[in-house]
């Protein structure tokens, strides 16, 4: 019997009730959250158990930065305190796990909460999307500009030449969809969450980007179909 278990999860980024609540009835069958790999996670085996999860929006601290290091362990300890122990991370989502029943919070001001959330997103979801929105518009752009050489060939030769792959025009709509809909989203929640904060509430975005999973889905299949 295996002591570890790796399982694609398909959950929101920023859904952190969600996460967790998943992450508690993992643990009640037997299974702690040990490394999160973007889709692919690691559980490894522990007796069943009630276990309280909280995730932290924060990229771990380089550990070539003595002083970033140093104010991470600090915080780290100020968690152990109330029982919270480090499980993993993976693109600064800081899981937390405790076994107390009633833990104290570890969050506690939605403000800091929502900004801290934004800063972990500009550093990690909006460079990624950049990259694949210039990646998407570049690639567009080669297909486009072969198929008009073809066509001037074509036109100079006299041959007929076929027309667009139908499949992947289809494919590269779905992607575009995909990256405008998450900035989309993202933003949309990001600044109805500074509002919520303000008056003291954590709007948490359950829900939010389900529409972006099924567009994701969507393409990968797309592309198993037509290679």
């Amino acid at each position: 019997m295996s002591d570890k278990k790796m399982r694609l999860e398909l959950h929101d980024f920023l859904n952190r009730d969600g996460i967790c609540r998943h992450l508690e009835k993992m643990a009640e069958k037997g299974w702690l959250l040990e490394k999160m790999g973007g889709l692919m996670w690691t559980y490894r085996r522990i007796s069943p158990q009630k276990l309280k999860f909280a995730l932290y929006y924060s990229p771990t601290a380089d550990a070539e930065n003595a002083e970033a290091m140093e104010k991470q362990n600090a915080f780290y300890e100020m968690c152990r305190h109330d029982g919270w122990e480090f499980a993993c991370a993976d693109w600064g989502m800081q899981v937390f796990y405790n076994q107390r029943p009633d833990p104290v919070p570890l969050e506690t001001e939605p403000a800091l909460e929502v900004d801290r959330i934004h800063t972990t997103a500009m550093c990690w979801l909006v460079p990624y999307w950049l990259f694949a929105i210039s990646s998407f518009v570049l690639g567009i752009y080669r297909q486009l500009k072969r198929y008009s050489n073809l066509l001037a060939m074509a036109a100079v030769q006299g041959v007929e030449i076929p027309g667009l792959d139908s499949a992947w025009v289809v494919n590269r709509v779905i992607l575009g969809l995909m990256y405008l809909g998450s900035i989309a989203a993202y933003f949309r929640w990001y600044y109805r969450a500074k509002k919520a904060a303000r008056e003291g509430v954590f709007l948490n975005p359950s829900g939010t980007f389900w529409p972006i999973v099924v567009l994701c889905l969507l393409g990968v299949a797309f592309n198993l179909l037509h290679p």
